[in-house]
């Protein structure tokens, strides 16, 4: 049994995926999500923290190589192992998916005893912290530490104050402008990399992690950005600045 893994199951093929996911079950695998096609997988990828994503190398629009190579450019900061799955045996074929960025490839159908060596070699490789993927719940609001980082400067209190506001003010900002920024990628890509860097030097980790997913999202011509992903950027910010008020009233 192999539990406490996150994993995504990418393929366009309706009963492939449902063998697929049958297999991990069997396995022990709790937390498994679908992609029906290459766009799926990248959203999905931007969206929740994989410990390992099956991408099926052959799928329409935007396959399984091309998906790859955007999440390796987009996903932040853990990167998930991704492992090649295709009918195709060739030796080139594993050189194609290792030159995409793919950690592995293995040849469908798939064998249990084969999934079993990549779901134990996924294990080996997590970072030891990790007990479950990360969710936006399980992202500190605040780093204790980043704060007093900079409690260590001239006139720490003072400074400290300064800061802090204006962080709130700039991801007030950007809060009450998501709506139109929306439908804008090239601005909000901007506005979400500035407030990236101000929300990592206050320790608004949260509100960081975010950021990077939507500025990513926002930049890159090949991937949507979802209204989850601007929704979790949303949310991220209310917590972030109703969070930071309060630490600025209590000084």
């Amino acid at each position: 049994m192999i539990p406490g893994l996150n994993i995504l199951v990418a393929d366009d093929n309706k009963i492939n995926r449902r063998v697929c996911v049958a297999q991990l079950q069997k396995l022990g695998v709790q937390k498994i999500s679908e992609a029906e096609d290459g766009r799926q997988a990248i959203d999905a990828a931007q969206n929740d923290v994989f410990d390992l994503i099956l991408m099926d190398v052959q799928m329409p629009e935007i396959d399984g190589l091309q998906a790859t190579r955007q999440i390796r450019l987009s996903v932040h900061p853990r990167q998930p192992r991704i492992v090649g799955l295709t009918a195709n045996a060739l030796s080139e074929e594993r050189e194609r998916c290792l030159g995409a960025g793919m950690d592995d490839k293995l040849t469908k159908p798939l064998s249990l005893d084969e999934l079993k060596a990549v779901l134990e070699g996924t294990i080996k490789i997590a970072s030891p912290d990790r007990a479950s993927s990360t969710s936006k719940s399980e992202l500190p609001v605040c780093d204790e530490r980043k704060l007093n980082e900079l409690l260590e400067v001239d006139e720490p209190d003072k400074f400290l104050t300064n800061v802090v506001q204006l962080f709130i003010e700039q991801a007030d900002q950007l809060l009450n402008r998501l709506p139109e920024l929306a439908v804008d990628r090239e601005v909000l890509a901007s506005e979400a990399h500035k407030l990236k860097a101000a929300a990592g030097y206050v320790g608004a980790m949260r509100a960081a992690h975010f950021c990077g997913i939507v500025e990513n999202a926002a930049k890159s011509a090949h991937s949507q950005l979802s209204e989850k992903a601007v929704a979790n950027l949303k949310e991220s910010l209310t917590v972030s600045i109703d969070d930071y008020r309060k630490r600025l009233m209590r000084k």
